[in-house]
């Protein structure tokens, strides 16, 4: 009899899987459907050439941890290879029961997990491969027709499934590459929705956050040092929201360091690129101005062939230190110092310390 009730709601449960990763409970109702004992699916990423999905029901845990050894893997290959794509087959149609009870593969895998007979069905796509199955002991006897049917029925929703959890495993992964990346910035950056309130928090963000001088962040949003300074913030942050527009504040810090800046730029248009995070209204870039400025001094002499020293004297120049300084904190006469800045003046083809400075401070690390 064709249980198209029960097939819905398994096609249906297979469609929930892909975003919330319950697949033992699509599975666990294809065992009922089919009157099997167990079923298992794996799902494998051909690019990382790791399983995105692994999971069973109905089946111990160290019987399906047979299943996925390499062992297995080798033992099953010959199988599998004569498994057609997106068509549901019986295991008897790929070997018979008296070849199958004597092969390797049947008595130290299946036989352990109380299995026997099998219907799978088999997914391959251009970045991942699939393999679902459903299993029984031999007494039970063989899968029939209906049995066939009513799992092909189940294939197109299976492949759908597995194409969309890929992709937001995918979307997922890239999202926290991009949140890596955002910790790497020197500057601080805070995410915030709509009312202002935080999503995101860079490492750097969480650093001056921490240390509660002049910016604190809480659940509710941001908070400044004074009651007022936290109003005009808001005010701020509700603006660059409504007007679509930049945006920048300086925050007044207690312990007396130079004020940090901030820059508020809408982004509400912009797809989120981080893991939870649903369309953030503005992005906060933080600059402290005290920070010390490091430079690439590997990039900066590479571009204009600078020798180590000339390099050295280049950068301590774009830090703010005189020729006095700069001959004091590397030991050397005031007129070597001078002699290599003119070598940087000249290879760089800069005229004006103010412009070198400002050169070499293109070159500071993000």
């Amino acid at each position: 009899m064709n249980r198209l009730k029960d097939v819905l709601q398994v096609a249906q449960q297979l469609s929930n899987a892909a975003t919330d990763g319950s697949w033992q409970a699509p599975l666990a109702d294809m065992v009922d459907l089919l009157s099997g004992e167990h079923a298992m699916v794996i799902v494998h990423d051909k690019v990382s050439g790791e399983n995105t999905v692994a999971t069973c029901a109905r089946m111990g845990e160290d019987e399906f941890k047979r299943f996925l050894s390499p062992e297995a893997h080798v033992l099953m290959a010959p199988f599998a290879r004569m498994l057609p794509l997106a068509r549901v087959t019986s295991w008897s149609q790929l070997v018979a029961d008296r070849q199958f009870e004597q092969c390797d593969f049947y008595n130290e895998v299946v036989r352990p997990a109380n299995g026997f007979y099998a219907i799978a069905l088999r997914h391959e796509a251009q970045h991942w491969s699939s393999f679902l199955a459903v299993c029984r002991p031999q007494r039970y006897g063989d899968f029939d027709l209906q049995d066939i049917l009513n799992f092909q029925s189940l294939s197109p929703f299976l492949s759908t499934s597995v194409e969309l959890h890929q992709r937001l495993v995918a979307a997922h992964e890239d999202r926290a590459g991009f949140g890596g990346v955002l910790d790497r910035l020197r500057e601080g950056v805070i995410l915030v929705d709509g009312r202002g309130r935080p999503l995101f928090l860079n490492e750097r963000a969480r650093a001056l956050a921490a240390e509660s001088d002049g910016l604190t962040v809480r659940e509710i949003g941001l908070t400044a040092a004074t009651p007022i300074a936290t109003r005009q913030l808001r005010e701020a942050i509700t603006a660059a929201t409504i007007g679509n527009v930049d945006q920048q504040y300086r925050l007044i810090r207690p312990s007396g360091r130079v004020p940090l800046v901030l820059t508020l730029l809408p982004i509400g248009q912009a797809e989120t690129m981080l893991p939870g995070i649903h369309r953030p209204q503005v992005a906060i870039f933080i600059k402290e101005l005290d920070l010390p400025i490091r430079i690439d001094r590997i990039g900066a002499a590479k571009a204009f062939g600078l020798t180590p020293r000339e390099t050295e004297i280049a950068v301590l120049l774009a830090g703010g230190l005189n020729l006095n300084e700069i001959a004091e904190t590397l030991h050397l006469g005031r007129a070597t110092v001078r002699s290599h800045l003119a070598h940087v003046f000249e290879k760089t083809e800069m005229h004006g310390q103010g412009k070198l400075v400002a050169l070499i401070r293109s070159f500071s690390e993000r």
